[in-house]
């Protein structure tokens, strides 16, 4: 079946609640800060803005290094670089040379920091600070041999130990060389290393940032086994760290694949030994919410929140869940908790202020997003009272308030158009919201969530080859993007009988939703259009336990006048007439074709 349209009103679902979390997990950063006291004694020189004049140095000279320092001070800094370059290469002063390394650093220009990098390189070699841009320079342009020769020859000369120094480079390399040529030195490195474990580690963290999940995966994997079979004893507190990172970004990846059955025995395993690791604790809690056992997940984050009260992440992931069930009491008791905190204030405010608007409270729910007036969370509050206060004021009126409205960022524009969309809509308005969709997209046009709201009211308005583009465009920005996989292969289903393309679409987003109740509908409707009846019962009859939906109601019934099960259709049908009535043409239709 399709997916209904998102109303304003609708909460977000629990892809949204990861989103809106951010499960991206960086752990590299807190191990290279606890290792900082490693640094090469050349990090005093890196903060000097003053420069220190050779002894030999002319009138001439030194009126040049006086402008270059004004320079400096103003921060010019490409002027400066090429004042004290050359004065550097013509005294042969080493302090010099190292100050002027540091200010081509701050011109961010490939070629000065290759130069000045050369110059050190040729006076002082013993020097560990010029073979580290040496080899960064290196990989930048590919020279995968040569970058690796140097950041031997740096490793050599640095006092930091290998196993930091391969954290180090992961990060440097990651964060500021193109994928190919970072993963393909990081790779070449490994190899060199195969009895250095860090080296997978270091490998794992890059291509998490490079958004190879399944290479992060494999490696990050290899190196907890390898480190685990270490005698506990002989385990560093160093090793011990980097054991608890690489299990909290192989949960990350995890969430990123498909593999989330993997990463819930994987990380839940880690658990077991390890309980009060809280912050693992919250990794698996998020694994549990991508598998759609939020209950498990609801459970989880009472635990971490009653021993870490102060821990502001988790409950509010806490209330959201609850917020998702129904259950506003605790979700409204969290929030409240949180709107003390003052960076939670603004979302703590909407929440409650969404959970009254659910509860039917008006009037306190727009008291509540009155009270909101962050930049982040403003307009959000604002199109709720416009809702609230629709039927009241009518399209026109709640568009003369929206162009009121003013929208510092693209973000907030984009949210704007959105909200006139679906005011649109409720006016059946189709060619208006398609066109203020449009002008979402416009700003935004990689946004999957827009492509598949304009997607559906292309369908509305039978403007079917619109649509499919529309979702093939989203599936290409986001391949496990379960709402589209369910949305084109319900449409292939209906409209056009491709069922083998709906076959790996659908079971695709079964595999990544596998308790979704329209996904579920969508594959027995598929199994009805196959002819295979016994299969389609099946799963119409889960899709319908798990949410009481009209339309796989009418499915079901279908399906069992196919089983020659008159009398089961024809009750199902009454037991639900009344539950169905504002909803029931099709219903009462079906019906009487029974009973003729």
């Amino acid at each position: 079946m399709h997916k209904k349209p998102i109303s304003i009103q609708k909460t977000v679902l629990l892809a949204g609640i990861l989103a809106f979390l951010g499960v991206c997990l960086n752990g590299c950063s807190q191990i290279i800060h606890k290792n900082s006291k490693n640094k090469s004694k050349s990090s005093k020189t890196e903060q000097q803005t003053l420069i220190k004049q050779p002894s030999n140095m002319t009138a001439d000279m030194m009126y040049k290094v006086l402008l270059a320092e004004m320079l400096i001070k103003r921060r010019q800094y490409r002027s400066s670089f090429q004042i004290l370059y050359p004065l550097a290469v013509e005294t042969n002063d080493i302090a010099l040379v190292k100050k002027v390394f540091h200010l081509s650093i701050k011109t961010f220009d490939i070629h000065s920091i290759e130069a000045a990098t050369n110059l050190w390189l040729e006076y002082s070699p013993d020097d560990a600070l010029p073979w580290k841009s040496a080899y960064l320079l290196d990989v930048r342009s590919g020279r995968v041999k040569e970058a690796k020769q140097k950041w031997k020859k740096y490793v050599s000369l640095s006092n930091i130990k290998l196993a930091e120094n391969f954290i180090e480079t992961s990060v440097r390399v990651s964060t500021s060389v193109v994928k190919e040529f970072g993963l393909d030195f990081l790779k070449s490195l490994q190899k060199d290393y195969p009895n250095e474990p860090v080296a997978l580690f270091a490998l794992g963290l890059a291509a998490e940032e490079y958004n190879e999940y399944d290479l992060a995966i494999s490696k990050l994997e290899k190196f907890i086994e390898i480190s685990e079979k270490v005698n506990e004893k002989k385990r560093t507190n160093f090793y011990l760290r980097l054991l608890n990172e690489a299990y909290y970004s192989l949960a990350n990846n995890y969430l990123k694949t498909e593999r989330v059955k993997k990463g819930l025995k994987k990380i839940g395993n880690k658990v077991l030994k390890d309980p009060k690791n809280w912050r693992l604790q919250e990794a698996l809690a998020k694994l549990e919410i991508k598998a759609g056992l939020l209950l498990r997940a609801e459970k989880r984050y009472k635990l971490i929140v009653s021993n870490k009260p102060q821990a502001t992440t988790p409950r509010l992931s806490l209330a959201l869940i609850q917020m998702e069930n129904i259950n506003y009491i605790s979700a409204k008791n969290n929030f409240l908790k949180l709107r003390k905190n003052k960076i939670y204030f603004a979302i703590a405010t909407y929440y409650l202020g969404f959970i009254a608007q659910n509860q039917g409270l008006d009037t306190k729910a727009v008291n509540y997003y009155s009270q909101i007036n962050s930049q982040d969370f403003y307009i959000d509050a604002q199109i709720r009272i416009l809702e609230i206060n629709y039927p009241k004021n009518g399209l026109e009126k709640t568009l003369q308030k929206i162009n009121l409205l003013e929208a510092k960022t693209k973000e907030n524009n984009i949210k704007l158009y959105r909200a006139l969309a679906v005011f649109y809509r409720y006016e059946n308005k189709l060619q208006q919201a398609v066109k203020s969709y449009q002008n979402a997209l416009d700003l935004s046009p990689y946004n999957t969530s827009i492509l598949l709201a304009q997607a559906y009211i292309f369908y509305e308005l039978n403007k079917f080859k619109q649509y499919e583009k529309n979702l093939l465009t989203a599936l290409k920005l986001e391949p496990n993007n379960v709402d589209a996989l369910n949305a084109l292969g319900y449409y292939y289903v209906e409209q056009t009988n491709k069922l083998s393309q709906a076959t790996i679409l659908l079971e695709k987003a079964n595999r990544l939703e596998p308790n979704s109740f329209y996904i579920i509908d969508s594959l027995g409707w598929l199994f009805y259009k196959k002819n295979e009846f016994e299969k389609s019962e099946y799963l119409l009859e889960k899709a319908f336990s798990l949410e009481k939906d009209v339309e796989v109601l009418l499915h079901l019934m279908q399906v069992k006048l196919k089983l020659n099960k008159k009398d089961e259709a024809s009750k199902l049908g009454n037991k639900y007439l009344e539950k169905f009535k504002d909803n029931n043409a099709e219903l009462k239709k079906l019906l009487k074709n029974i009973k003729n």
